[in-house]
């Protein structure tokens, strides 16, 4: 992820059903920014994730998920 300033961010994974699964909370600094997200305690399943930056989604996208 690239911002032009630090923020605040999260990332929150929901599944199909909508309930949160897991949500991670982090500060972003100027540029470039990457991020891992544990998810071996996830089931399969449909899920959606959020991109969340000073209270707004700038992106959602669906994985599904194998086991």
């Amino acid at each position: 992820m690239s911002t032009i300033e630090t923020d605040n961010m999260s990332i929150s994974i929901s599944s199909i059903e909508g309930s949160q699964q897991k949500s991670i909370k982090n500060n972003i600094l100027k540029g470039e920014n990457l991020f891992y997200v544990d998810i071996k305690e996830l089931h399969t399943g449909l899920y959606f994730i959020n991109v969340i930056v000073n209270d707004v989604v700038l992106r959602t996208e669906k994985f599904i998920l194998i086991r």
